[in-house]
């Protein structure tokens, strides 16, 4: 998604990150600020994604998505 897009998120809201990749994961958004969003991925780790570089993440429902290389 684009910055604008990014944006609009909203603590809850599902998404994904590097979908049809083996690295892709999903995540729940957890809180926002006006520099990007922190992110509970389901691989358990959290991360936080600054509003530029949400390039490779989107809207996500589904079941959770795990890197196929995740030792967690």
């Amino acid at each position: 998604m684009n910055k604008e897009e990014a944006e609009t998120l909203k603590p809850g809201e599902q998404v994904c990150i590097f979908a049809g990749e083996s690295t892709a994961c999903s995540g729940t958004i957890v809180s926002c600020n006006a520099h990007g969003v922190e992110i509970k991925w389901d691989d358990g780790r959290t991360g936080v994604v600054l509003y530029p570089v949400m390039l490779d993440v989107e809207h996500y429902s589904g079941p959770p998505i795990l890197p196929e290389a995740s030792t967690r």
